[in-house]
Order: C-alpha cells, then sequence, then structure tokens
C-alpha cells in the first residue's frame, strides 16, 4: 500500500504555513469503511494548529 501526497510551505524550514494533500494509491476496506478511501488535505498553520479535511 502506497500513497501520494503533494506538499506546499512558504520555506523549508520552521515553516509559518503548510498545505498538504495525500491519497492513497490502493485503498482497502477500512479505509473505505472508515472515510479515508478517497483524499486527505491538512492546513497547518505554524505552531497555532492543525485542520484536516477526509473525503
Amino acid at each position: 500500500m502506497g500513497f501520494e501526497a503533494v506538499v506546499l510551505a512558504d520555506q523549508d524550514l520552521a515553516p509559518a504555513w503548510q498545505l498538504e494533500f495525500q491519497r492513497s494509491l490502493d485503498p482497502d476496506e477500512q479505509d473505505v469503511a472508515l472515510g479515508m478511501g478517497s483524499y486527505c488535505v491538512t492546513l497547518t498553520n505554524g505552531g497555532a494548529g492543525q485542520n484536516t479535511r477526509t473525503s
């Protein structure tokens, strides 16, 4: 099982923000049952926290 990811950030070291897109290349039955069979988008805003959207 593998995945693809694209990560965007304002800088390499200690970014103030980071936006990450991920998707599984071969989601299994458990992934689909848990709602994780499609994609995930995560926005991390420095030390302020993280917001994740999965579909």
